[in-house]
């Protein structure tokens, strides 16, 4: 037991010294042999992380843009967490001109069910083909864009808009919190089949939207026209055809 334990335990350490080859570049020798894997290190840094199973990780404190400290003596240079800055600089979190306030910096998606079928079935005695498809989707995430003049923001920020700007806009609706409507939508196709010796003609009836579902799919985002809507699902309606297979 005492022999298995310590081939696995070399095993161990010398995965964690392939591992560190691939973060630090080197290109150690590999070979399987009787005893177990046996790693040749081409530098004393890969021979000691094998010895001791440890890898460690650190920055040199002469080093910017991770030798900068602030004021708690933590490692400054990359921003963790953009919405300590956005009270004091909300131009920062700017996309497309919308600016996202601080309390939408984490936004997190609630459980979205989509349903879709489709099938299809033949008649025999009457050599009719019933087909048709289903689809239940989410509708698109709501947004409330608000434009407010520098002269509002200054009130409560307590200082004009960087760079100059005379407003700003910004969304009201918190992100993953407001669905515009549902879509449900079911199709149709009845099919008369008909056999002339090698030759098959189908007659279709194609029904779309058979619900005459009337879901809105694009709406207005801006806030004085919000959720006008802007597009809506076809109405419902047929199309004959044929096919002419041979």
């Amino acid at each position: 037991m005492a022999h298995l334990l310590r081939g696995v335990s070399t095993a161990w350490r010398a995965t964690m010294a392939l591992a560190a080859c691939a973060l630090l570049g080197a290109a150690p020798v590999s070979a399987q042999g009787s005893g177990g894997l046996v790693v040749t290190y081409t530098s004393p840094t890969l021979k000691r992380i094998s010895e001791t199973g440890t890898v460690r990780l650190g920055h040199r404190t002469s080093s910017p843009p991770f030798a900068f400290l602030d004021a708690n003596k933590r490692p400054v240079g990359y921003s963790l967490d953009i919405c300590e800055v956005v009270d004091q600089l909300p131009e920062m979190l700017s996309s497309a001109g919308v600016v996202t306030p601080r309390g939408q910096c984490h936004a997190e998606t609630p459980f979205l069910a989509q349903f879709k079928m489709l099938g299809s079935y033949t008649v025999p005695k009457i050599a009719v083909r019933l087909s048709g498809s289903f689809q239940s989707i989410p509708g698109p995430p709501l947004a409330a864009n608000l434009v407010v003049p520098n002269a509002t923001v200054r009130q409560s920020l307590g200082r004009d808009l960087a760079g100059g700007a005379q407003n700003i806009t910004v969304n009201i609706v918190d992100p993953g919190t407001m669905y515009g409507d549902r879509l449900n939508q079911l199709d149709l196709r009845f099919s008369k089949l008909l056999n002339w010796g090698r030759r098959r003609t189908s007659v279709n009836v194609d029904v779309y939207n058979a619900l005459n579902s009337n879901a809105v799919q694009t709406e207005s985002n801006v806030y004085s026209t919000w959720r006008r809507p802007q597009s809506i699902l076809v109405p419902r309606f047929a199309k004959i055809s044929a096919q002419l297979d041979f």
